[in-house]
C-alpha cells in the first residue's frame, strides 16, 4: 500500500471538509411570534451585526445580544435608513435576544459564517408559523460544531389591544334588556374582587371561565382567561391589574366598558386583551352560540 499517496490523499479530504458542523435548528412552537420570516432573512435582518461582533472572536467568546427588529441593540439604536421596499415593516415594540454560547472542543471553524448559515437556516425552517404560515417560532437553537446559537423574540410589554364588540344580532335577533346598574354591581361585588388569585398561562383553574350570572332572567357571562398561543416574558399576570404600576387599567373598569363601549350591538358585549388577558363580557346564553 503507498502509504505516503493515502496520507496526502487524507490531508486533502480533511482539508476540504467545511469548518462548521451545522445542526438543523431546534424550533420551540409552542407559542408564535408576530414576527415575520423576512426580517431573519435578507440584506437587512436582525443578525448581521450580532454576527459581525461574533467573528471579532474567533468563536472563542461568547456573545449575547438584544436587539430590535432592525438588528440594533437596544444601547445603541440609531436608526439604519431602510432603502428596500419589499420587506414587511418592522414589527414595532418587539425585541429579540440573540446568543452564542462556545463549546469546550476547542474546534477551530469559521464561526462568522456559521453565524450567518445557521440564522438564515433559522429563517427557513422555524419561519412558518400562524395561521399565514410566515411567522417565527418564538424560540429556537442551533448547534456550528464550534458553540451554540440561540434567539428569543420578546413581544411588546401589556400591549392593549382594540375592544372587539359583538356584532348586533350575533346571538340571535332577541336581544335581552341589559340593566346597567345590575351590571355594574356584579362587575364590582362578584368578579373583580381583591382574593382573586393571579392569572397563569398554563393553570386554567386561575382563570375566571364561564362565570354566568342570571338577574331578572338576564344571563350576565364574564371570563377572565389567557389567550390561547400568546406568550410574554413572565406568563403569568394580576387578575386586578394586569399591567404592574398601571392602577388606571383594572379588570371592572375593562369589563364595564365591554359594555359601555359596546352600545351600538344593544348591550351584548365584546372584549379586549391586555397583554395575553382577555377580558370579556356579554349578556347571553352559552347554550345558544360561543364566542368568537
Amino acid at each position: 500500500m503507498d502509504y505516503e499517496h493515502f496520507a496526502i490523499t487524507l490531508f486533502v479530504v480533511v482539508l476540504s471538509l467545511p469548518l462548521s458542523i451545522v445542526a438543523d435548528p431546534t424550533c420551540n412552537t409552542t407559542y408564535t411570534s408576530g414576527i415575520p420570516f423576512d426580517v431573519f432573512s435578507g440584506t437587512l435582518n436582525v443578525y448581521s451585526q450580532f454576527c459581525d461582533e461574533v467573528g471579532k472572536y474567533n468563536g472563542h467568546e461568547s456573545v449575547s445580544w438584544t436587539v430590535n427588529t432592525t438588528g440594533d441593540m437596544l444601547s445603541n439604536t440609531l436608526p439604519r435608513f431602510d432603502w428596500s421596499f419589499d420587506r414587511t415593516p418592522a414589527a414595532d415594540g418587539y425585541t429579540i435576544d440573540l446568543a452564542y454560547n462556545p463549546t469546550t472542543r476547542g474546534v477551530p471553524c469559521a464561526v462568522h459564517a456559521g453565524c450567518t448559515e445557521i440564522f438564515q437556516g433559522f429563517s427557513s425552517v422555524c419561519g412558518h408559523n400562524g395561521a399565514s404560515k410566515d411567522l417565527m417560532a418564538y424560540q429556537a437553537s442551533a448547534g456550528s460544531g464550534c458553540g451554540l446559537y440561540t434567539y428569543f423574540i420578546t413581544p411588546p410589554a401589556n400591549a392593549v389591544s382594540e375592544r372587539r364588540c359583538y356584532p348586533l344580532n350575533y346571538f340571535g335577533h332577541y336581544h335581552m334588556k341589559v340593566q346597567d346598574w345590575v351590571l355594574n354591581k356584579l362587575i364590582h361585588e362578584f368578579v373583580c374582587i381583591p382574593d382573586r388569585q393571579t392569572v397563569h398561562a398554563s393553570d386554567n383553574s386561575t382563570w375566571l371561565w364561564n362565570e354566568k350570572y342570571t338577574i331578572n332572567n338576564v344571563p350576565y357571562l364574564f371570563q377572565v382567561y389567557w389567550q390561547d398561543g400568546c406568550y410574554q416574558q413572565t406568563m403569568e399576570a394580576d387578575f386586578n391589574f394586569p399591567i404592574p404600576g398601571r392602577q388606571d387599567v383594572n379588570c371592572s373598569g375593562l369589563l364595564w366598558n365591554d359594555f359601555t363601549q359596546c352600545s351600538q350591538n344593544d348591550g351584548v358585549g365584546g372584549n379586549i386583551t391586555v397583554g395575553c388577558l382577555v377580558y370579556e363580557y356579554k349578556t347571553i346564553d352559552q347554550r345558544v352560540h360561543g364566542g368568537f
